[in-house]
């Protein structure tokens, strides 16, 4: 539930999805109507424990869902655009286009028998236009002897040479742009020949190459030691300073989410249970889920033997709980709880919570 000025601001809107799996143990009810907003310009964070549906909802805003996915209601806008109403070739101009998404995984996604290079430099040339203009500007030219024309009298052998020249200069700059020490070596590099937070670097670089006007970030420290996790938060920081797109930042990490976001969305169990600011949000969880992540955080101000825990366990989404999916591990749950969803509801300025404690009707 958001104001008229908040999606007037909105880049992205994410408006009451539900997604299916279909599956041989029955229907999992994977999103049951999650809403949430991206304000232009904003970076926020998507949190929940693992399994609660985040990656699931990046891949349905950036069409990549597998063939057993179906999304049953909701729309899904993009500057206005419902991406869920386009087609395959539509989505994908899309993905070449307006927005970048970096996993948590990236040798899943790098092509082993390519260099770096080849990788980086093939989304460059995807935008004969930028290269252009860019050529223009940094007034690059090939060398002589490479005007004949190609075999079947296409395009001259001179623009396709000049495009590349182009495209490694850009490869190196954007490289660089993630600190990579040796850009011109990475770009000769195959991934197996990088470690892992190199590999992460170079996903980045080439989210970055596209000029997203939304950047995704699903998980991309998790796989790395702690030390490369520093260096890729800085660098994230660094880059949320230079960009002026948007930023979806999927976590389990609350302290990665008070360090880079501007706002926070906590989900449990394909549901949006709790929207605010991040100092409001750490300041004054409502939701009960909320409250316990807050708990379970350890402090170094303060003595515990042990860490708190959120009683109970993930619930089954094949049989998900009636009404609130959390009720069954809340110590406040009363009927109303186990017989209605509770909507979104305004509590305070920007801050939303899908709680029945907040609501009318208490019992």
């Amino acid at each position: 539930m958001s104001s008229a000025t908040e999606k007037n601001d909105a880049l992205l809107q994410v408006n009451n999805v539900r997604l299916d799996f279909h599956t041989y143990a029955g229907e999992v009810k994977a999103l049951d109507g999650v809403t949430f907003l991206v304000k232009k310009g904003e970076a926020l964070g998507l949190v929940g424990e693992s399994g609660c549906g985040k990656s699931v909802t990046a891949l349905t805003i950036v069409g990549l869902l597998p063939e057993n996915a179906s999304v049953t209601e909701g729309e899904i806008l993009l500057a206005g655009e419902n991406l869920l109403a386009m087609t395959h070739d539509q989505i994908r101009k899309v993905r070449a286009n307006k927005i970048a998404m970096v996993f948590q995984d990236p040798t899943t996604f790098l092509n082993p028998v390519l260099t770096i290079g080849e990788q980086l430099e093939e989304v460059f040339l995807l935008n004969s236009e930028r290269l252009a203009n860019v050529a223009a500007e940094r007034k690059i030219e090939v060398e002589a002897g490479k005007e004949e024309q190609d075999t079947s009298g296409a395009a001259p052998k001179l623009a396709r040479s000049r495009q590349k020249k182009v495209a490694k200069a850009l490869s190196i700059d954007v490289l660089s742009q993630v600190r990579l020490a040796d850009p011109e070596r990475t770009l000769k590099q195959y991934p197996h020949e990088l470690s892992g937070g190199m590999r992460q670097r170079c996903m980045i670089a080439m989210a970055l190459a596209r000029n997203p006007v939304l950047f995704i970030a699903d998980e991309i420290t998790t796989a790395l030691d702690v030390t490369i996790q520093a260096q890729i938060l800085e660098l994230l920081r660094e880059l949320k300073r230079q960009l002026s797109g948007s930023t979806l930042l999927i976590t389990h990490d609350l302290g990665v989410v008070a360090e880079l976001c501007d706002r926070v969305a906590v989900m449990y169990a394909g549901n949006i249970i709790e929207l605010a600011d991040v100092k409001e949000l750490f300041a004054n969880p409502l939701h009960p889920y909320t409250q316990g992540l807050m708990r379970a955080i350890p402090m170094i101000d303060r003595r515990m033997e042990r860490l708190e825990t959120i009683p109970g366990s993930v619930p089954d989404l094949i049989y998900p709980p009636s009404g609130c999916r959390f009720h069954p591990r809340c110590p406040f749950a009363f009927e109303k709880c186990k017989l209605e969803k509770p909507e979104l509801l305004h509590v305070g300025k920007g801050h939303t919570v899908a709680c029945h404690l907040y609501g009318e009707g208490k019992a």
